[in-house]
């Protein structure tokens, strides 16, 4: 099996300053295009630099903070403190339109101030701008965290805003920061983004996919005190009924259970399939007797079945009372098969279900259920499995040149991932049909699966698409988990027929989604590539608005 650190390389040190020397280094010619943009902005803001510490800063290491400070190409900054760091906050707050607070340990790259005035220049209306950040180690740059755009399901597990975020002072003043409490400084600016985020929208909450900043120190954060804080911002936000414990993979992080409404709402089961007793057999007999959820109705699409086991495994099934089989033997059209036993699910929650999937544990469907009733979220999809137990699907994610990745797939499935992206519940642009929830209501508001389009492939991408056009959330539990015996059923694409209907369909999405070239998958770090076998650096990161090219972009080196 593949180590861990192989199939993390964006975890391999020695890989990450190779990166670094090919693709985040501004040459002096790139360091004076930069500035050159800095100086066409007409709106120069003011920034307080505020040095977060425990009590009173240790005053060799306020020397040398703002001795660091002094590098930065913007000039229009102002360092303050007190011995209170949350009433220093505030008091930036009163006299910059933007606050930056900073642990004492932290090293800004000598542009970050720069990179968030353009930043501010491309989106003006912004509350909450962050870039990503690295550890300096033995003044070798090390352990990058690469981050996603705002995800307000994936902050309550961790904090994945983290430094540096800049935060306008008004927004500041409105989340009322001098109540925050601060015993560790990484939890304060965790309470401190929670509290901002409450008072805005996610729209106003933007991402720099760049390296801005370098800690020195290891992470003072409490997993107990995290805990507390996110009780706290649930409870003020509606949800107080939210149960928050150790994350399994990552007891330092927090999963959040989410309860069922009151009434457990009805859910309905679509899975179609052909045949294939060896699949659906186990298939049923998982959710029949593995599965917990009270309230389930279980509707098998007979696409065509003619061998015999099979047709024992349906006739069997058929005398559970929550099992009803629907017989479909026309030509094989997921899209239609699925619709057609939407439209007589008596469930307020459907469940599209591939035949190929089997249950691992018992509270995977209360899990699923409890997220898709929640009125901001569109689609909920789970962590699923080969059956060597190492990742198939973990949220599905955008490229460039049209390319659709599964991801994480093939880590292991104890691996929490760089970040905490297989531990943590989080967001993605789309989910996979294999195993997908969503209110009835909402699938047929947006027309439901694309039967005329998308008959084999991409229907379930293109559902997530319509759905996330709401501002709906599109959500990947890794709290919910199946066995997936992935193309098993219905045979991987190496048929001329079956390559030219995918290929047909592929072209029909990116005519349907061709806007999603000018938006690049928010959940997709423009320096990270999931690869087929292992998470790499992208060489060269991709392009987005917040990561501006300063010249011709340098030629991809070759890897042998």
């Amino acid at each position: 099996m593949m180590s861990e650190r192989k199939f993390l390389r964006i975890m391999d040190d020695a890989v990450y300053r190779q990166w670094i020397s090919e693709f985040d280094e501004l040459t002096h010619e790139e360091s004076d295009r930069l500035e050159e943009a800095l100086a066409s902005v007409s709106r120069k803001p003011s920034i307080g630099v505020v040095p977060i510490a425990l009590g009173r800063c240790d005053p060799y290491k306020l020397h040398a903070f703002t001795q660091r400070l002094n590098a930065q190409v913007y000039p229009n900054w102002h360092a303050s403190w007190e011995d209170d760091s949350a009433q220093a906050v505030v008091t930036a707050a009163t006299q910059n339109d933007f606050v930056l607070p900073l642990p004492l340990d932290a090293f800004l790259h000598r542009h970050a101030l720069a990179r968030f005035i353009l930043a501010l220049a491309e989106a003006p209306d912004a509350e909450l701008v962050y870039a990503d950040e690295d550890r300096l180690i033995g003044g070798k740059r090390s352990k990058p965290q690469f981050k996603t755009d705002w995800d307000r399901y994936f902050i309550l597990g961790k904090n994945s805003v983290g430094v540096p975020a800049l935060y306008r002072s008004e927004a500041i003043l409105r989340a009322g920061a001098r109540a925050l409490p601060i015993t560790r400084v990484d939890n304060f600016l965790h309470a401190l983004t929670l509290r901002v985020s409450a008072v805005t929208s996610g729209d106003r909450i933007h991402h720099i996919p760049s390296v801005l900043c370098h800690r020195t120190e290891a992470s003072d954060w409490s997993g107990a005190e995290a805990a507390c804080i996110v009780r706290e911002h649930l409870a003020a936000s509606g949800d107080a009924a939210a149960e928050v414990s150790p994350a399994p993979l990552a007891s330092q992080f927090n999963r959040v259970r989410f309860p069922l409404p009151t009434k457990a709402p009805r859910v309905s089961i679509i899975i179609p399939t052909r045949d294939s007793a060896d699949l659906i057999g186990p298939c049923i007999d998982g959710i029949l007797t593995r599965t917990d959820y009270p309230s389930i109705e279980l509707i098998i699409v007979d696409n065509g079945t003619t061998a015999p086991d099979a047709l024992s495994v349906l006739e069997r099934a058929k005398i559970n009372p929550c099992v009803r089989v629907l017989r479909d033997d026309r030509p094989f059209n997921f899209s239609r098969l699925t619709n057609s036993a939407a439209k007589i699910a008596t469930g307020e929650i459907l469940l599209l279900l591939n035949n190929d999937t089997n249950v691992i544990h018992s509270d995977w469907l209360t899990e699923l259920t409890s997220l898709a009733s929640r009125p901001d979220v569109g689609v909920v999809g789970a962590r699923l499995l080969y059956p060597d137990f190492r990742v198939q699907h973990a949220g599905v994610c955008f490229g460039k040149d049209k390319e659709i990745y599964h991801q994480m797939r093939l880590a292991r499935r104890c691996e929490a991932g760089a970040g905490g992206e297989l531990a943590l519940l989080r967001s993605a642009w789309a989910v996979t049909g294999a195993c997908l929830a969503v209110r009835k209501r909402l699938f047929f508001d947006v027309g439901g699966l694309n039967e005329e389009d998308f008959s084999v492939a991409y229907n379930d991408i293109d559902l997530c698409r319509k759905i996330e056009r709401k501002s709906l959330a599109i959500l990947c539990t890794p709290f919910a988990e199946l066995l997936h015996y992935e193309s098993v059923s219905r045979g991987l694409s190496i048929t001329p027929e079956k390559a030219s209907q995918e290929n047909f369909e592929a072209m029909l999405f990116w005519s349907r989604h061709h806007g999603m070239y000018e938006q690049p998958d928010p959940f997709y770090n423009a320096q990270i590539e999931y690869k087929r076998d292992c998470v790499d650096f992208a060489r060269p990161p991709r392009p987005n608005r917040f990561r501006p090219e300063f010249r011709a972009r340098r030629p991809e080196p070759f890897f042998y």
